[in-house]
């Protein structure tokens, strides 16, 4: 039986690894995968090509910044250009598309669905829904036209399907499924308990991502500060790269000696470590496409603290592995965290829980979807 042949378009590529991770596991089915990625200048190629990857990554340095503004005429470059990169014959022996965003790569699988009858699966990302679809109305009509001629619509979270609604009519679209990204096999070897030593049975908070406005850790140190009214003890780590709330950040950590600013944690093992030493997780950002950080707290049996109606909230029952919070409200964040520190979670359910994230079992349900455009 011949290999199933895959058409990635994917845009993100260059801004995520996440995309490498999902054709690396994709390869142990050993579909023959071709990667068309459209990028704004010569500094982007070859970023994110992972040496794992037995894929082909096509690079096409095309995008103008008056493509910013002019979507149709975007589409309709990215389609020359496309059958410019690949012959007659590649085109022809595609079985089926896989566009990684809405409009961007979805308006191309549209338009190729179009001009050679191949089926495609269409994911929707954090943009599509809070850029394009809440400000864009002028090309909901045509993105209407991708979602409907689509074999699936995949969402990354229950989340992001609840906000996509908010704006198109749920009883009209009835092709959608989730299908969340997944982390490394590395989290899941030698997950154990924390090794932060209950001495004092205290708070010991992790923080894991950028210091900025958006992933809110100003408003967590002040919910910290209201966590350490009840338990002096209490610690917070925070780990991440510094953005735009990362002077205030660092104001707070000098005046509070509970509050410890780790930097970027480059090292997946170091960063293993910190999160084996919280007995609480907690980022709350205002706007969450996924959030991986949260699984990976969840592989180290970390219960979790996180933003309601973003990102991770959907997947889970409501206090079953976290609270979910107002990502506005310093008294909702601060409860949640005593909520979840006071709670007795086993640590090898917490584990259990991120099983389903795992790469193989995230790519085996995007196989079964190129295996059902196949037949």
């Amino acid at each position: 039986m011949a290999a199933m042949k895959i058409g990635h378009l994917c845009g993100y590529f260059i801004g995520s690894k996440v995309h490498a991770r999902l054709f690396e596991a994709l390869d142990e089915y050993f579909l023959e995968q071709s990667i068309f990625v459209p990028v704004r200048s010569h500094r982007q190629v070859s970023l994110n090509c992972s040496e794992l990857l037995g894929s082909k990554v096509s690079y096409r340095n095309i995008i103008k910044p008056h493509h910013r503004y002019l979507y149709k005429n975007k589409i309709s470059l990215f389609l020359k250009d496309y059958l410019k990169t690949y012959s007659q014959d590649e085109i022809g022996s595609i079985d089926c598309y896989h566009a990684h965003s809405l409009f961007t790569d979805g308006g191309l699988a549209y338009e190729l669905h179009k001009l050679t009858g191949k089926p495609y699966v269409v994911a929707v990302r954090n943009t599509d829904v809070n850029l394009f679809l809440k400000y864009a109305l002028h090309l909901r009509p045509y993105v209407k036209k991708i979602i409907n001629s689509a074999h699936k619509v995949v969402f990354i979270s229950p989340s992001m399907e609840a906000i996509f609604f908010q704006y198109l009519n749920r009883s009209e679209i009835n092709n959608t499924c989730i299908i969340p990204n997944g982390i490394d096999g590395f989290w899941f070897s030698s997950s154990q308990g924390s090794t932060g030593g209950d001495v004092d049975n205290s708070p010991r908070i992790l923080f894991v991502g950028n210091i900025d406005n958006n992933k809110n850790p100003l408003l967590l140190l002040s919910s910290f500060e209201l966590v350490q009214a009840r338990y002096p003890g209490a610690t917070i780590k925070i780990v991440g790269p510094a953005g735009n709330q990362f002077d205030k950040v660092n104001e707070k950590s000098l005046l509070n000696d509970g509050v410890m600013i780790i930097g970027k944690v480059e090292s997946k093992e170091k960063l293993k470590d910190l999160y084996q030493w919280a007995n609480v997780f907690a980022m709350v950002s205002h706007r969450e496409t996924f959030g991986l950080v949260y699984v990976e707290a969840l592989s180290q049996g970390v219960p979790l603290v996180y933003s309601r109606g973003q990102g991770f909230d959907g997947f889970f029952n409501e206090g079953e592995v976290g609270v979910s919070c107002d990502s506005r409200s310093t008294h909702e964040v601060s409860t949640a965290i005593l909520k979840v520190f006071e709670n007795e979670y086993r640590h090898e359910d917490l584990v259990a829980s991120a099983a389903d994230f795992t790469w193989s079992n995230v790519s085996e349900k995007y196989f079964d979807l190129y295996k059902e455009m196949a037949i």
